[in-house]
C-alpha cells in the first residue's frame, strides 16, 4: 500500500507517461549510440510535438500558460 493513494486523474498521467516512454521514445533512443546526450532534430520536434499532445508538456507550468499545472506530486508522478 502507497502512503500517498494516486487519485484516478494521476493514475491516469502515470499510464500515459509509461506508454509514452515505451512507445516512442524508447524506440527512438535505441536507435542512437550508447553515448548520444541529444537527439536528432527532427526525432526531438517530433517528440516534443507528442509530449505535448498527450498533456506532457511544460508539467510545472500552470494551465493558462499552456502547461499541465500539475502539483509537486503530479510531477514526481510523470518524472
Amino acid at each position: 500500500m502507497s502512503n500517498w493513494p494516486l487519485n484516478d486523474e494521476l493514475v491516469m498521467i502515470r499510464e500515459t507517461a509509461r506508454r509514452f516512454m515505451k512507445n516512442d521514445v524508447r524506440p527512438v533512443e535505441d536507435t542512437l549510440p550508447h553515448d548520444s546526450i541529444h537527439l536528432p532534430h527532427d526525432k526531438l520536434e517530433s517528440l516534443q510535438a507528442k509530449a505535448r499532445e498527450l498533456g506532457l508538456w511544460c508539467i510545472r507550468s500552470p494551465a493558462e500558460y499552456g502547461g499541465a499545472g500539475l502539483d509537486l506530486l503530479g510531477q514526481a508522478v510523470v518524472a
